[in-house]
């Protein structure tokens, strides 16, 4: 089928172009003409349809046994409907963009860059089942791309820029899986104004995260670097991050080796936000910051004084079953506090190091010493045991471990009680009035 450039071509909305061959093959010319809802079928044999040029169509159907090609000369394909694959689709190394303005559904499929750019404000673009590969780049550029329950989103590029959510778009994990797992180079990147919402299931970038934009979590597991880096395990930009309320839930797991190519496990530059809702015992957000054993890597704040309050923790674990020997130190390029309003644990048989000359204080409402807290031997660093879930009564110091402190100070001037289940050495003890 050939439609010549410059012909008037009308479509019926409801109508549908079959491509059902005697002979095996059949070729399509379109002259980017938008040719509507069309269909690639079976005859006498199977059928197999190849591009001549760029395809722009709205419903995009083939049935079983059938292929579509994109052809030598791998031509894009925009469709503004619904995407149905029985059949092959043979991607080369093309494009195919789904542009729609209502919601979209795409079936299992193996393309090679796959954009959405969907403009309803609310409607998605959600899987049917099954997995979509993405052999080369996803750019979510506009509108809602959904993964739910029982679907996966496998991206297999090993660069910067595998996965990408733009300005004004939304990738969210609603029970499903999403995976950028090419390599240790393959990294996630949310814009500003883009947004990653994780209500349940898990996204995993091997590579790490560059987050410009916002991240939402109620639930689930985000999972960002390994242990070969070649990128940061998550950058956190001046315009990115969770505001309050943004993050309620879930669990984020960072994983670095700092070695020799000196890559980081967290990064928070100037303006940066992470505000998890707090609560007041073991539930909402968990960060867990992994390394493998005799390795180290750092947490790096680079927050101005006037942006301090722009991180805090609810949880804060470092280490966990599968890296029990992690070693994170709190860099000597720190700029801003830490604080952890609700609970810090540092895991049996790993190790956060606060003893760099130049590390900033520490302020934390209830601390877990299951492994070994290491401070400065001059005593110049600060660990204030605070208020910070709005329950003043609770605080604690407790674990397998007995802590030995540079300065400790209860209450930082204000009255709570620290209930401790351990022993602890302190240089220097600060009690505040009526704590």
């Amino acid at each position: 089928m050939t439609v010549s450039s410059g012909v008037t071509f009308t479509k019926n909305s409801s109508g549908l172009i079959v491509f059902a061959s005697g002979t095996a093959t059949q070729k399509l010319t379109s002259a980017g003409i938008d040719i509507g809802n069309i269909q690639v079928s079976a005859s006498t044999t199977a059928t197999t349809l190849t591009l001549q040029d760029a395809l722009n169509a709205d419903n995009v159907t083939i049935a079983a046994s059938q292929t579509l090609s994109t052809g030598t000369g791998n031509y894009a394909i925009s469709c503004a409907g619904n995407w149905a694959n029985p059949g092959t689709f043979t991607a080369g190394t093309g494009t195919i963009t789904f542009d729609g303005s209502a919601a979209q559904t795409i079936d299992p499929t193996t393309f090679y860059n796959l954009v959405i750019a969907n403009t309803h404000a609310s409607a998605e673009v959600t899987l049917t089942s099954g997995t979509v590969t993405v052999t080369n780049t996803l750019n979510v550029n506009d509108g809602i791309f959904t993964i739910g329950t029982g679907n996966t989103l496998d991206v297999n590029y090993n660069g910067l820029s595998a996965a990408n959510i733009a300005n004004g778009a939304t990738l969210k994990v609603n029970g499903g899986t999403v995976t950028v797992d090419g390599g240790n180079s393959a990294q996630a990147s949310v814009a500003s104004g883009g947004i990653l919402n994780i209500a349940s299931g898990s996204f995993t970038s091997q590579g790490g995260m560059l987050l410009n934009g916002k991240l939402k979590m109620a639930g689930g597991t985000l999972n960002l670097g390994n242990i070969a880096p070649t990128n940061d395990a998550l950058v956190i930009g001046a315009t990115g991050g969770s505001d309050t309320g943004d993050v309620t839930g879930g669990t984020i797991n960072l994983t670095g080796n700092y070695g020799t190519i000196q890559k980081y496990i967290l990064i928070v530059n100037d303006g940066g936000k992470f505000l998890p809702a707090i609560t007041t015992d073991d539930t909402g957000n968990l960060v867990v910051l992994r390394v493998p054993n005799a390795a180290t890597d750092y947490i790096k704040n680079l927050s101005t004084s006037g942006n301090f309050a722009n991180v805090i923790f609810n949880r804060l674990q470092i280490g966990d079953a599968s890296y029990g020997t992690t070693y994170i130190r709190h860099s000597a390029s720190n700029t801003a506090p830490l604080y952890v309003y609700n609970k810090f644990t540092i895991y049996s048989g790993s190790i956060f190091d606060h003893s760099l000359t130049v590390s900033q204080p520490l302020y934390i409402d209830k601390f877990v010493c299951d492994g070994t807290y290491t401070k400065y031997s001059s005593g110049n660093n600060m660990f204030y045991m605070i208020d910070g879930d709005g329950v003043p009564g609770n605080g604690s110091i407790s674990g397998a471990s007995d802590p030995n402190f540079s300065n400790l100070d209860i209450g930082n001037g204000s009255a709570v009680t620290v209930t401790l289940g351990r022993g602890i050495t302190a240089e220097s003890l600060d009690i505040a009035s009526g704590a």
